[in-house]
């Protein structure tokens, strides 16, 4: 059997599905967005297995309002981790200096600020919900702007 003979494929088009796709009664996101016009039908109400145990875990944990997320990063970036950590411009610089030597490749204090933010929404994308993910991915890019404003 070859590499691809276990994945799922959409029955109505055949392209191999997505894990959250292969939950949605076996249709790509295309033709179930597709079928739910033609047939001017609504997604399935009968949530499935895997997204309803995101939902529960989602709701175990207090999910904290946008403007709170943006307050609670300001406090981080202006106190908390400035407190433990110094400048953070002087540590992204040190950062930056690192990782250039080790990749080959001129890297600046913003890039490194810039890739910290990249870096948390990956974990937010592919993991599970942690507000350090979403709070520290705003503070990163407020300290890029910060650093890019002083640079312009």
């Amino acid at each position: 059997m070859g590499l691809h003979d276990y994945d799922l494929h959409c029955e109505r088009c055949g392209t191999i599905l997505t894990l959250a796709e292969s939950a949605n009664g076996g249709l790509c996101g295309k033709c179930l967005n597709r079928t739910a016009l033609e047939d001017d039908e609504k997604m399935p109400t009968e949530i499935p297995t895997y997204a309803q145990e995101q939902v529960e875990y989602l709701t175990e944990e207090k999910v904290i309002s946008r403007g709170d997320i943006l307050l609670k990063a300001h406090d981080v970036i202006n106190g908390e981790r400035q407190d433990q950590y110094g400048n953070p411009e002087d540590c992204f610089s040190t950062i930056a200096a690192l990782w250039s030597i080790y990749s080959g490749r001129a890297t600046s204090g913003h890039d490194v600020a810039v890739m910290m933010a990249l870096l948390k929404i990956a974990r937010a994308r592919n993991g599970r919900y942690h507000e350090d993910d979403y709070v520290d991915a705003c503070g990163y890019l407020a300290l890029a702007a910060d650093m890019a404003g002083k640079n312009a």
